[in-house]
């Protein structure tokens, strides 16, 4: 809420005729912050009182004019978000095993070097989830804006608004747990109240309950209006989206999906936020007071959060440990294919088809090759003093025929060090890749 002071300035510079901006430039001069003259030129909008929400149509219209006028801003900031899911969608087409190959050749696979390397993925995923919250934060600051930001100053008070929607997140999340925890009922209802907290926290600075609250008043008596044009608007996406989600099939589409769709994104971000915008000047019921009696309620919904996941992840590790613990007997009770291994009676595979034992018998097959190539290599090391810079360079002197993967028909994967080399295999049973060298060889 913006001091009385400013929103009194604010109303008298427009009984004179000023702009906005011109009251906007003359209050940043005077030493009042950006974010705070934006909210109070957002409480004291000329727009005439809002007695209805406007249907989808009208919602749309008012997004794309907002988008075409803001166009290079909100176009910017929303590359900003997709960025991380074009960065992995692009990974698929690059080749890392030779780098895996060299990384396993110079360090094993201690458990000391499983921990770190979970360590920096676990702070990977922490750090894109802080760098979307700030660029959400930004977006939804340059929507509210009076004046429009650029880039820089969207994020550096998306930055500044991250703390209050990671504290206002994680009470969200701990309260719609205990909702669940009685039954999924109040999690459904807690879903509907708190919808619009984001732009709340963002756009009128509150945080915590206090956000959630308010959003829960903007919300009462209008939950079907909002989710009836929330549903509109996405039949109307239909034709649009269909045709791109149906690329992810091919070779591209994930990356097709992402840069076809991405001029689009602004628009149902804008589109939210004006519902957000709609309800807040709809709102009668004066300023949210957050009672004792409220802050005991959803106190006890949030500690009930905890301890509805903990009772979640137990289920789960229980449920996955009967399947696993069942599977060993089920294939045996349904599998008219058995085959054994003669040597030590083990079964090898039973799941009414030959194709498992297939698979094995291909694997035995590649340990064979990697024998055979091994040995080559250690003989054209004896003559040369170097490994060869190709497993073709061993044939025909040291080995007759060059061996190839039986299923795709391409070299088996192999790379040169000079005084030593990685040669992998993919085990097709295990889904297993292992990758020798002088030193580690086939057992």
């Amino acid at each position: 809420m913006p001091s009385q002071q400013l929103t009194d300035y604010i109303s008298s510079q427009r009984a004179q005729g000023v702009s906005d901006e011109a009251i906007h430039d003359a209050l940043i001069k005077a030493g009042w912050k950006e974010d705070q003259v934006n909210i109070g030129l957002s409480f004291g909008s000329r727009s005439p009182i809002v007695t209805h929400l406007p249907l989808t149509f009208a919602l749309l219209k008012e997004a794309w004019e907002d988008y075409k006028k803001n166009f290079i801003l909100y176009f910017t900031l929303h590359v900003l978000v997709i960025a991380p899911s074009l960065f992995f969608s692009f990974l698929p087409y690059f080749n890392f095993r030779p780098f895996i190959s060299r990384f396993l050749t110079l360090f094993s696979p201690t458990p000391a070097l499983v921990i770190v390397v979970a360590i920096l993925f676990i702070l990977l995923i922490v750090l894109t989830f802080i760098y979307l919250t700030v660029v959400t934060a930004a977006i939804l600051y340059s929507f509210s804006a009076q004046k429009k930001p650029t880039v820089i100053e969207a994020l550096r008070i998306g930055l500044r608004a991250t703390p209050a929607l990671f504290i206002t997140g994680i009470l969200v999340t701990l309260i719609y747990l205990g909702g669940y925890v009685l039954f999924i009922i109040p999690a459904l209802l807690f879903s509907f109240w708190f919808v619009l907290f984001p732009y709340i926290v963002v756009t009128e600075k509150k945080k915590g309950l206090a956000a959630l609250l308010t959003s829960k008043a903007y919300m009462a008596g209008n939950i079907l209006k909002y989710f009836w044009r929330a549903i509109v608007f996405g039949l109307l996406s239909i034709p649009v989206y269909v045709p791109v989600i149906l690329l992810q099939d091919s070779k591209i589409g994930s990356v097709l999906y992402d840069i076809v769709l991405l001029p689009l994104y602004p628009i149902p971000s804008i589109f939210y936020f004006l519902l957000y915008k709609y309800l807040r000047q709809m709102h009668t019921g004066g300023a949210i007071v957050v009672t004792k009696k409220q802050k005991i309620t959803y106190g006890f919904f949030a500690l009930l959060g905890p301890i509805g996941l903990i009772a979640l992840v137990s289920w789960l590790v229980w449920t996955f440990s009967n399947i696993s613990r069942n599977l060993p007997e089920m294939s045996q009770e349904t599998s008219p294919y058995v085959v054994t291994d003669e040597n030590n009676g083990r079964v090898i595979e039973g799941l009414g088809s030959p194709e498992p034992a297939l698979r094995q018998a291909r694997d035995a097959v590649r340990e064979a090759d990697a024998r055979t190539l091994q040995s080559a290599l250690n003989a054209y090391y004896l003559d040369n003093s170097s490994y060869p810079p190709t497993l073709q360079d061993l044939a025909p002197q040291y080995i007759l025929t060059v061996r190839f993967e039986r299923t795709t028909g391409e070299p088996y994967e192999y790379s040169s060090f000079g005084n030593n080399y990685s040669l992998c295999i993919l085990f097709e049973d295990a889904r297993n890749l292992q990758c020798y060298d002088s030193l580690r060889t086939v057992e």
